[in-house]
């Protein structure tokens, strides 16, 4: 893997590139050096993403559209607004990022995603997708009130095209959309040479200012004509669109009040500018239809679209993923798919649903074996889950398989279509947690607060690989809504199950004792323990009763900060002090009688999620003693992610920013105990210390 360049090597390699620093300076260029330029923006795309990694395909694609757009229009006060966000790599380097880029994704660097704070130019926060249409809407109107003639153009994808929020903007566009331009980036569609001379010549003719104006004088004049103009204008219509349709698809664009050109070839950069040219001067909303190949220019990113849709570092000369050094552990996602498909080879009522999202869940795998039961709804979270619903009345098992950041956009769903009729849906949220390099738009840290506060809802989460299999399982026996989260990233390498039959279900909504640190404690050994992975609850009581074990503080976790725990544990024990670990497992139901009998054993408490503090795990601990009225009784520290968002940076760098990383458990366990300790010694000698 190559270094950065500094700024000579930039020079030498990018010399045209470095002198791009504004779209003036793009505009400066004659037209014949933007091939040039387009040529030299894939290489430095490939190699910064060779890195860093990063969303390579869809941004190779648009180099052509983005140097158009700029070429034509004038950012920032035309709006030029990016779907999701994860094609604007290309405007970035325009808009005086480029030598910053090698930056990219990187903690304190260029975000791989539009962000408000990095640049005026990205006008519209994104990382979800389907918003840029509503978003272009709003800001065309408030142009509008304010006499503002400039532009607002949305870029959207196919497949962002394929979520209901896109619709619900096109279909207010019809009132508040005078200065609107929508432009359908279809990446998925091969571009035939003869359909797309043909429509480019249809695009140029249809878009010049003569055709346009030639159409207008003929609305105007049919509209003169009393009693017959509008009949006439009609039937001329209906023959217009019949010779029309027959070569381009306008009916669903125009049938929504909008102007449509296309499709043709996006990536002829002077017939994208002379078109661009040309509706500028319209004065109604215009849907502009390009073909583009998603990772053009990289042979290895257009023959394996999905996995350099969004990929990590590569070795630029071959396009082999560079592996993270890991513990040889499978991921998460592994675990679950496979698990998951092996559930479903032996009950068909077992079935899976995804967002447009077969790989990113591991589905794939289920996808080849069982496609009868594996449903692509496509980026329609909400769709996603009242479908779900329908099939659960038909007696189906549905597995709603969305990433935790994504699952928030079917919430009402959640609620009114599931929940409140009680209906047996399954919700598996992967990249639950801090995820890394894609930041704030993907981390999944709001879902412990959002799933635990819906009734009849179930939320659990797994320690490790294996109990993920376990909870799977479980699920599957469970009759009601219920949820699980599981972390990015692989597991921490226990044994797993080889056979679905094999799997023991964890007992519904009961948690564990999994281990006590100290210079005197220790496990319970085999005769005592019916296994090595956790703590009997009644061997712990009798232990503590008999003095035989003392806790000086209880580390509660959920999910993967069990692990966390663990080793803050064994932290402490080096220095003195015995903290007993609790893997609660279950947000919700809360295991009543194992909190009860736990605060019993020490009044000092710790628990860790990664997750928002409000409403998340800590504040249903915290709840249910407040219930039980031993609340006042105790010393409770909630650790978890404090109220603020945070952008891209590694997982572990995330978490120790958080608070929630080994170090700080143990950190904030010494200040709790050591403060008991002063606090009791006040009191023992008449609020004097010792």
């Amino acid at each position: 893997m190559s270094e950065p360049m500094n700024r000579q090597e930039l020079m030498k390699r990018y010399p045209l590139s470095m002198k791009v620093n504004s779209a003036a300076d793009l505009k400066k260029l004659k037209p014949e050096q933007l091939p040039k330029l387009a040529e030299e923006y894939r290489d430095y795309l490939i190699e910064v993403c060779s890195r860093n990694g990063g969303h390579l395909g869809p941004s190779l694609g648009v180099i052509e559209l983005t140097l158009a757009l700029h070429r034509v229009f004038e950012s920032p006060k035309d709006k030029i607004l990016w779907d999701i966000g994860h094609q604007s790599y290309p405007h970035k380097m325009i808009t005086g990022r480029f030598e910053r880029l090698q930056t990219l994704r990187q903690q304190d660097g260029v975000s791989g995603f539009c962000r408000r704070h990095e640049s005026e130019h990205d006008i519209f926060g994104a990382g979800h997708a389907g918003t840029s249409i509503s978003a272009a809407i709003g800001i065309g109107e408030g142009y509008r009130r304010k006499g503002d003639p400039h532009k607002v153009i949305a870029i959207i994808g196919d497949a962002a095209l394929t979520s209901g929020m896109a619709y619900e903007g096109l279909h207010q566009a019809v009132d508040l959309k005078k200065n609107l331009i929508v432009i359908l980036n279809d990446n998925e569609m091969s571009i035939s040479p003869n359909v797309g001379a043909v429509n480019a010549f249809l695009t140029k003719k249809m878009s010049s200012p003569f055709v346009q104006k030639l159409q207008d004088d003929f609305r105007q004049f049919c509209d003169s004509i009393p009693v017959v103009g509008q009949e006439v204008k009609e039937v001329l219509s209906r023959v217009k669109h019949t010779v029309k349709n027959f070569f381009i698809p306008t009916v669903i664009f125009e049938g929504l009040g909008f102007r449509y050109f296309g499709p043709f070839d996006g990536h002829d950069t002077h017939l994208l500018i002379e078109t661009l040219e040309n509706v500028k001067q319209m004065n109604e909303p215009v849907l502009i239809h390009i073909l583009t190949e998603k990772g053009r220019g990289y042979a290895p990113a257009l023959a394996d679209k999905v996995t350099f849709h969004g990929c990590g570092p590569y070795d630029r000369d071959t396009g082999k993923i560079i592996k993270e050094k890991g513990n040889g552990a499978p991921a998460y996602t592994k675990v679950f798919a496979d698990t998951l498909l092996k559930m479903a080879r032996r009950d068909e009522k077992v079935v899976a649903i995804t967002g447009a999202m077969p790989t990113g869940t591991g589905l794939t795998v289920f996808e080849k074996d069982l496609p009868d039961q594996l449903y692509d709804v496509g980026i329609s979270e909400q769709h996603a889950v009242t479908f779900a619903g329908g099939l659960a009345i038909e007696g189906l098992k549905p597995y709603v398989a969305i990433y935790s950041t994504f699952m928030q956009r079917a919430y009402d769903q959640i609620i009114h279509d599931i929940c409140i009729q009680n209906l047996n849906v399954k919700f598996c949220m992967d990249r639950a947690g801090f995820v890394g390099a894609d930041g704030a738009t993907h981390h999944g840290v709001f879902d412990i607060g959002y799933m635990r506060t819906v009734p009849n809802m179930a939320l659990c989460a797994p320690r490790d690989e294996r109990e993920l299999q376990e909870l799977l399982v479980a699920m599957d026996q469970h009759v009601g809504p219920s949820a699980i989260r599981y972390s990015r990233g692989n597991g921490v390498g226990v044994e797993l199950y080889e056979k679905i039959e094999d799997v023991v279900p964890t007992p519904w909504g009961t948690g564990e004792l999994v281990y006590l640190g100290g210079p005197k404690n220790s496990m319970p050994t085999d005769a005592e323990s019916p296994s090595q992975r956790s703590i009997p609850l009644d061997w712990m009581e009798r232990m503590v009763r008999v003095k035989k074990a003392h806790v000086d503080v209880t580390l509660v976790g959920i999910g993967i900060s069990v692990q966390w725990c663990l080793q803050a544990a064994k932290k402490l024990a080096e220095q003195g002090i015995n903290a007993l670990v609790v893997n609660a497992r279950f947000v919700k139901p809360l295991d009543a009688d194992l909190f009860r009998r736990v605060q019993k054993m020490s009044p000092r408490m710790i628990t860790v999620e990664e997750n928002v503090l409000m409403a998340g795990f800590g504040s249903a601990v915290m709840e249910f003693y407040q219930g039980e009225g031993v609340l006042h009784q105790m010393e409770i520290r909630c650790l978890g992610i404090p109220d603020q968002f945070y952008e891209q940076a590694s997982q572990g760098a995330l978490q120790k920013m958080a608070g929630i990383d080994p170090d700080s458990i143990a950190r904030v366990a010494q200040e709790l105990c050591q403060n008991s300790v002063e606090v009791w010694t006040k009191q023992q000698v008449g609020g004097k210390s010792a």
